[in-house]
């Protein structure tokens, strides 16, 4: 189980069930929130306010040197994710 908030302008534009689902507007961005979390964001209303702060954090015994991102999800479980390259939404593929 998991819900997808959509945030644009500093509130939540939409609710969605489901993760990797969503695909990332221009403008907004889309948390997720697994297990339990998702049960008290799934009451979230479109319009509340939400303020959206990210940073970079690690474990790992050196900095990063790269950072990732896409609108699909590339890790579940500790495993790549499979990509399906036909994927209409996948830009990164195609560029």
């Amino acid at each position: 189980d998991a819900v997808e908030l959509e945030v644009r302008d500093g509130r939540v534009a939409a609710v969605h069930e489901g993760a990797g689902r969503t695909p990332v507007p221009d403008g907004a961005q889309v948390l997720l929130a697994p297990g339990s979390t998702a049960d008290a964001l799934a009451r979230t209303a479109p319009g509340t306010p939400a303020a959206v702060e990210d940073h970079a954090r690690t474990s790992a015994p050196s900095p990063f040197s790269l950072a990732l991102g896409a609108h699909l999800v590339l890790v579940r479980g500790g495993a790549v994710a499979p990509v399906d390259p036909s994927d209409a939404g996948n830009s990164a593929l195609k560029a």
